[in-house]
């Protein structure tokens, strides 16, 4: 018992020794620590990323956002996928930080599961007034809460999910990506 408390310390004080190398905040006052990002000439920040988990809130260049819950579900509001796929149902909440209006897409934000490269999905297209719009403005301040509904394979098991968003700037610049992982399964009554 000893031995392990000592090695469960060890790991926790080589943690917080080692969190803060290769990581800087996205800005000032967002809190987000991205990790691995290079700065270009002109101060943009590319190629580094950041994960959170359901309830946190990442912060990029341009909006804050938060997945402030996700449940998978056999059907969502009378419709259904298709045979061995789910719904995952996501409520996000998204604030424009970027000081003037900003334009979106329900596609910005994108889901991951397992290991193929191809394991990865975009919301599917607005069939209810629940979800968010597949293309709209957030005004400069302005703060939205909406339903994102996604189509995933049925897991055999509990899943670790993730919904990204990658920045991209309007000259083809890819900066950060965010990610807010999770984990679920299906319920048993939906199988």
């Amino acid at each position: 018992m000893r031995k392990s408390l000592w090695i469960a310390v060890i790991m926790v004080c080589l943690l917080v020794l080692t969190a803060g190398c290769g990581s800087s905040p996205a800005s000032e006052s967002s809190g987000t620590m991205i990790i691995g990002a290079e700065k270009l000439e002109d101060g943009r920040e590319v190629g580094g990323y950041a994960d959170g988990r359901i309830g946190d809130t990442l912060s990029n260049t341009f909006f804050a956002y938060s997945v402030n819950d996700a449940y998978l579900a056999a059907e969502y509001e009378g419709k259904a996928p298709e045979a061995g796929n789910a719904y995952l149902v996501a409520e996000i909440t998204v604030k424009n930080l970027y000081g003037e209006p900003l334009p979106m897409w329900a596609d910005d934000f994108q889901v991951q599961w397992g290991e193929e490269d191809e394991d990865y999905g975009y919301p599917i297209a607005k069939f209810s007034d629940s979800q968010m719009e597949d293309e709209y403005e957030l005004a400069k301040g302005e703060t939205v809460t909406k339903t994102i509904v996604y189509e995933v394979p049925i897991p055999e098991d509990e899943n670790e999910y993730s919904i990204s968003y990658l920045e991209y700037y309007e000259d083809d610049v890819e900066g950060n990506t965010f990610f807010v992982y999770f984990d679920l399964s299906m319920p048993k009554t939906a199988v």
